[in-house]
C-alpha cells in the first residue's frame, strides 16, 4: 500500500490522502463567500479608518511611479494624504501625516523613499518607507513655516531640496534637509530668494552633482549652488522675457545646459561655458502649438520627455530635437510624468530614437492627465496604456449611495457623473449629464445588478424644476443655459434603488436610470425660476421627491404612474423658513394617507410638517401650528434616535454645539448634551445601520466642513464617546452611509476625490472604555474636575440653596439632604455664572423631571448635585462667551456701527429675545446703576463696551 501526501500552499497541511484533502478543500470553499464579502475590510485600526480613495488631486497632481524589479505601485495624492496603489493586488496603503491638502511630493531615484510636504497652518513635512508604508522623518512648522511649495531629492537620495514659504506668503526660502540625520529636525542650508517675481514652481538638482540645483519661476530660472564644508548658500537668477511662462527646468546629462518648458510651446536653453562661469539664455526652439507643462529626463538622462496640454508625450534629444511622441491618450492635459526603472527592453546604448523605436527607448512611465486619469504606459514595441486611477477633473458637489446595493454615485461641477462599485472599487459607468453624452458602462457591472426584469413603475423619468417664488405650472420658452451654469448638485436613490434623481445648480431636476443614468421619456419643463437645488429626498413610499432650494424655499415633485409620457408632476414649493431651511427629510407615517410624511428644519428653529394630502396643483401647503425647536440656536440637521427602551426621538445639531432630543409626539425637548467640537458645528448627521461587525456598538455619524465622526450611543453629554478626523482639508460637499453600515463615504469639495471609510464602532468602544466613565467623564468637562473650586462652590450653593428653602433667619434645626426641588436649579446655576434664559429654564426643569420617565413612568420633582453638573456641562455655551460675541450682538442689533441710544437699548431688551417686563427692566437697571433714578443715570449713547463697563461692570 502506498500514501500519496499532497501540500497545499495555502494551509501548508500534509495530507495522508486524497480523501482528506478533498474534504479540507470543500470546507475551505465554504468560507469564499464570507471573504468576497470582506474585499474591503482592513484590520481595524481607530473608528474611522480611511481605506479606499476614488481619485486623486487632480488641479495639483503629485503622482509617482514606484516600479521597479519586485513591484509595480504608484503613488498619488489625494487631498491630505498620499495614497499608494498597487493595481497587481488591487490594494491601496494610506499615508496619513497631513493636515492640509498635500503640495509637494517626490520619489526618490530607487523609489524606496517617498516624501509629501503641505501648506498653511501646522505644515509638515514627511518622509516615507514606501515598502513598510511608514514615516522615517517628519519636519514640522518650526522647519518649514508655513508649508512647502515643491521638493525633490538629490540623485544619491541623501538630501532634500524643499522651497518653503514664509507665514506672510510673501517671500521664498530654499531649504536643505539631511533627512537621514535623525537627530537634525532643521534644515542644515537655507536661503531666502530676493528678486523673484512668483513663487518657485519646481526644484531639480543635478544628477551628478546634489549640490547644483535649478529652480523655476513663471519669469526666473534660479541657479542655487551650496556645500557642506561651509554655510554658503548661493544663488543667482536668469530672466525669461520670451512668450509665455516658464513651466519646469531641468538639467540635462552636462552640466553645462539645462532647459525650461513653457506655456506658449517652446523649449528654451540655458547654457554657461563653465563650471566657473554663470548660465544664460541660449535659444528658445517652438516644438508644439500648446503649453509644455511637464519636463523630465529619462532615468538614463538619454533622452528629454515632454506632457503637453494637447495630451501628447513628446521626445527629445539634447538639442531640443524631436525624436518621438505619443498621440493624444485621451483624458486631456498631461500633468506630470514619472519613469519606472530601466527594463530589459530597453538597450543602453541608445542614443538615437525614432518614432518608430520612440516605445523601445524607454521604461515604462506614468501619467497624469487634467482629464482626471492617472494612466499607466507599458513600453515595448509600441505603448500600451492602461488606467489606474479615475477622478473628477472638478471639484465634488454631492454623493449618494445605493439603498441595497454597494453602489456609491459622485457628481462634480464639470457636470461628470461616476457610479463606483464600492466592494471592487471599480468605477462602472461615467457619464456628462450636462452634455448628454451617453454613459459608458461596465458590462460587467450590468451582469452583477440585480435589475433582471422590467418594472411596471417608469424609470428614467424626467422633470426640469427652475424655481420662481410661489410656483406655477406655466410653460414658458427658455433660453438655453451654459454648460457652467448647469451641474449637478444633489443626488439621492429612489427606495427600490431603480432611479437616482439629480438636482442641478440652474433648477433642473432629472430622473435618470441608476443603470445606464439615461433617460427614458423625453424632458418636460416646468417653469419655477431660477434656483439652485441644494438637498433631495426620496419620500420611503417611492411616490414623492422633495428639494432645497438655494432660494430658501422646500419644493415637491409627485409621480403619477398612468402617465408614461410625464410621469412626474411638480406640485410646488414654499417659503416655509425664515432664512431658509438647513435639512429636508420624508419619514414613515402610518397614519397618513401617503403612508409618509416630509418635514423640515431651519434657520429660524423650526420643524415645519407639510400637508402631503392637501397639496395640490402648484401649491405645497405645511401643518399648522409649525414647531419651535430652538430660539437661540438653529438646528442643521435630523434623524430618529431611539433610546434603550426603543422610545423614539428627533435627534438634531445645533448651531452651538448641541445634540438635542425631542419627543416625536409631543415635541417636547427631552435632553441636551454637549456636542463634538472639533472646528465648526455639525452640518450632517447620519444614523448609520448596525452591521454584524459592529458587535452590538450603535453610532451615529457626523460631518462638519472639513472633519467626519462618529458618536457612540447611547448619547449622554460624555466627549469621549466622539471621535473625529480629517476627511477633506478644502471642504466635505457630502457625506453619506452605505446600506449595511459597513462604509461612509466622503466627497471633497475643491480636489474631486471621494474617501471610503470603514466604520469601526467596537474600537471607538474600547477606547472610550479606557475613559472616565459614567459621572466621572462629565466632571472631567468641568474646570478643574471634580475636586475643583468651581465644583467646590456648586457644592456651597447647593447647601446654601436648602438653607435658603427653610429660611435664612430659621433658628431651626438644619437639615442637609442630597437633594433640592426642581424649581431651585435655575439659581444654583446663575449663582456659578451661567444665566440660561426663561425658556432654557423650561427645557432644563422638564429634562429633570422626565430622566427616569421611560423606566419609571414617574416624573422627578428634585435633582441632585450630580444633576445639576451634568445639565451645567451640557447646556452652557460650548465654547464659552466673549466680548466679541457682545460685540457681534450689538452689530447685528443697532444699525448705526453698533451703538445704540439709551431708549432703542431698553426697547430692544422688552421686545425682543427673552423680553423683559417694564418692572423686571427697571429693577435690573437699578441694582446695576445702584440708583433709582434710572434715566440720569444711563449713558445717552451705548455700544458693546459702555454696556460691558458700565453698566454690567465687566472688564474688558
Amino acid at each position: 500500500t502506498t500514501t500519496t501526501t499532497t501540500t497545499t500552499a495555502t494551509t501548508g497541511t500534509d495530507y495522508e490522502d486524497e480523501e482528506d484533502y478533498e474534504k479540507e478543500k470543500e470546507f475551505l470553499s465554504k468560507f469564499t463567500p464570507i471573504a468576497e464579502a470582506h474585499k474591503r475590510y482592513t484590520v481595524p485600526k481607530s473608528g474611522l479608518d480611511l481605506v479606499w480613495s476614488f481619485g486623486f488631486n487632480v488641479g495639483s497632481p503629485h503622482v509617482h511611479t514606484l516600479e521597479d524589479d519586485r513591484r509595480s505601485e504608484i503613488v498619488f495624492a489625494s487631498g491630505h494624504t498620499s495614497i499608494v496603489h498597487s493595481e497587481r493586488d488591487h490594494t491601496q496603503h494610506v499615508l496619513k501625516g497631513h493636515r492640509n491638502t498635500i503640495t509637494c511630493s517626490s520619489v526618490s531615484a530607487d523609489k524606496k523613499w517617498y516624501v509629501s510636504g503641505d501648506q498653511g497652518e501646522d505644515a509638515c513635512l514627511v518622509v516615507w518607507d514606501t515598502h513598510t508604508y511608514t514615516p522615517v522623518q517628519t519636519y514640522f512648522s518650526d522647519a518649514v513655516e508655513f508649508g512647502c511649495g515643491c521638493a525633490s531629492f538629490t540623485s544619491d537620495s541623501m538630501f532634500l531640496i524643499v522651497s518653503a514659504f514664509s507665514s506672510d506668503s510673501l517671500t521664498t526660502r530654499i531649504l536643505v534637509f539631511d533627512w537621514t540625520d535623525v537627530h537634525a529636525h532643521k534644515p542644515i542650508r537655507s536661503v531666502t530668494l530676493q528678486g523673484v517675481s512668483s513663487p518657485i514652481k519646481t526644484i531639480s538638482p543635478h544628477k551628478e552633482n546634489p549640490f547644483f540645483i535649478v529652480a523655476t519661476s513663471e519669469k526666473e530660472a534660479v541657479f542655487l549652488e551650496w556645500s557642506l564644508d561651509n554655510k554658503d548658500f548661493s544663488y543667482y537668477t536668469v530672466d525669461y522675457t520670451k512668450k509665455g511662462n516658464l513651466t519646469e527646468t531641468v538639467f540635462l546629462n552636462d552640466m553645462n545646459v539645462c532647459v525650461s518648458g513653457t506655456t506658449s510651446g517652446l523649449l528654451v536653453l540655458w547654457r554657461r561655458e563653465s563650471i566657473e562661469s554663470m548660465f544664460k539664455y541660449e535659444k528658445a526652439v517652438a516644438v508644439c502649438d500648446c503649453a509644455i507643462d511637464v519636463v523630465v529626463l529619462t532615468p538614463d538622462s538619454k533622452f528629454l520627455v515632454c506632457g503637453c496640454s494637447d495630451g501628447h508625450i513628446r521626445c527629445f534629444d539634447e538639442s531640443c530635437k524631436a525624436l518621438g511622441w505619443s498621440e493624444n491618450i485621451g483624458f486631456g492635459a498631461v500633468t506630470a510624468i514619472s519613469f519606472g526603472a530601466t527594463h530589459d527592453h530597453v538597450d543602453p546604448n541608445t542614443t538615437y530614437i525614432t518614432p518608430d523605436s520612440f516605445a523601445e527607448a524607454i521604461p515604462n512611465f506614468v501619467v497624469a492627465t487634467k482629464g482626471g486619469a492617472i494612466i499607466n504606459a507599458t513600453t515595448g514595441m509600441e505603448f500600451d496604456y492602461e488606467v489606474r486611477v479615475r477622478a473628477h477633473c472638478g471639484g465634488l458637489t454631492c454623493i449618494a449611495v445605493h439603498p441595497k446595493d454597494h453602489v456609491v454615485v459622485s457628481c462634480s461641477t464639470t457636470g461628470e457623473v461616476q457610479v463606483w462599485r464600492s466592494e471592487e472599487a471599480a468605477l462602472v459607468a461615467s457619464q456628462n449629464i450636462s452634455q448628454k453624452k451617453k454613459a459608458v458602462v461596465d458590462p460587467v457591472f450590468a451582469a452583477m445588478t440585480m435589475k433582471a426584469t422590467k418594472h411596471a413603475q417608469p424609470k428614467n423619468l424626467h422633470a426640469t424644476l427652475k424655481g420662481r417664488n410661489g410656483g406655477t405650472n406655466d410653460k414658458k420658452p427658455q433660453k438655453k443655459k451654459s454648460i457652467e451654469e448647469h451641474y449637478p448638485t444633489s443626488t439621492c436613490f429612489s427606495p427600490d434603488g431603480d432611479t437616482i434623481v439629480f438636482g442641478f445648480s440652474d433648477g433642473t431636476i432629472e430622473f435618470r436610470d441608476s443603470l445606464s443614468l439615461e433617460l427614458v421619456t423625453d424632458t418636460s419643463e416646468l417653469d419655477v425660476g431660477d434656483c439652485g437645488i441644494v438637498e433631495l429626498s426620496f419620500a420611503p413610499t417611492g411616490e414623492f421627491v422633495a428639494g432645497r432650494t438655494t432660494d430658501n424655499t422646500v419644493c415637491l415633485f409627485k409621480i403619477d404612474v398612468s402617465d408614461f409620457e410625464t410621469p412626474w408632476e411638480y406640485i410646488g414649493r414654499n417659503r416655509s423658513h425664515a432664512g431658509g431651511a438647513t435639512h429636508i427629510f420624508f419619514e414613515e407615517d402610518n397614519e397618513s394617507e401617503h403612508k409618509c410624511r416630509l418635514c423640515s428644519i431651519g434657520k429660524d428653529g423650526m420643524l415645519v410638517h407639510y400637508d402631503l394630502n392637501s397639496s395640490f396643483d402648484t401649491q405645497l401647503l405645511i401643518k399648522t401650528p409649525r414647531v419651535c425647536l430652538e430660539s437661540m440656536a438653529y438646528p442643521l440637521g435630523c434623524i430618529t434616535y431611539k433610546n434603550d427602551s426603543d422610545e423614539e426621538f428627533y435627534l438634531t445639531t445645533n448651531s452651538e454645539y448641541k445634540f438635542r432630543l425631542y419627543n416625536k409626539e409631543t415635541y417636547m425637548c427631552r435632553q441636551t448634551m454637549i456636542g463634538p467640537t472639533y472646528g465648526d458645528p455639525i452640518r450632517v448627521l447620519r444614523s448609520v445601520p448596525l452591521h454584524v461587525d459592529h458587535l452590538g456598538k450603535r453610532v451615529i455619524a457626523f460631518a462638519n466642513t472639513d472633519k467626519v465622526g462618529l458618536c457612540l450611543c447611547p448619547l449622554d453629554g460624555s466627549t469621549y464617546k466622539y471621535t473625529a478626523y480629517v476627511a477633506h482639508p478644502d471642504k466635505i460637499s457630502d457625506m453619506c452611509v452605505s446600506h449595511d453600515g459597513r462604509y461612509l463615504f466622503t466627497g471633497g469639495a475643491e480636489q474631486g476625490a471621494v474617501h471610503m471609510w470603514q466604520i469601526n464602532p467596537t474600537v471607538l468602544a474600547a477606547a472610550e472604555r479606557t475613559s472616565p466613565q459614567g459621572m466621572d467623564a462629565i466632571y472631567a468637562q468641568v474646570e478643574g474636575g471634580r475636586e475643583g473650586e468651581l465644583v467646590n462652590d456648586l457644592k456651597e450653593y447647593f447647601y446654601f440653596s436648602q438653607i435658603k428653602r427653610q429660611g435664612l433667619m430659621s433658628m431651626a434645626p438644619r437639615k442637609a439632604t442630597d437633594t433640592i426641588p426642581v424649581e431651585d436649579i435655575a439659581d444654583v446655576l446663575r449663582s456659578i455664572g451661567y444665566f440660561p434664559t426663561e425658556q432654557e429654564i423650561v427645557e432644563i426643569k422638564n429634562e429633570i423631571k422626565f430622566q427616569d420617565y421611560s423606566e419609571t413612568n414617574e416624573l422627578k420633582d428634585t435633582v441632585t448635585l450630580d444633576d445639576i453638573v451634568r445639565v451645567f456641562v451640557n447646556h452652557r455655551p460650548a465654547l464659552g462667551l466673549s466680548p466679541s460675541d457682545l460685540e457681534e450682538a450689538f452689530n447685528n442689533t443697532a444699525t448705526d456701527g453698533g451703538v445704540l441710544t439709551s431708549a432703542d437699548l431698553c426697547f430692544v431688551l422688552q421686545e425682543y429675545g427673552d423680553a423683559f417686563t417694564e418692572d423686571e427692566l427697571a429693577s435690573c437697571l437699578a441694582s446695576l446703576l445702584g440708583t433709582s433714578d434710572i434715566d440720569s443715570a444711563l449713558p445717552e449713547m451705548i455700544n458693546a463696551d459702555v454696556f460691558a463697563e458700565e453698566l454690567v461692570g465687566f472688564e474688558v
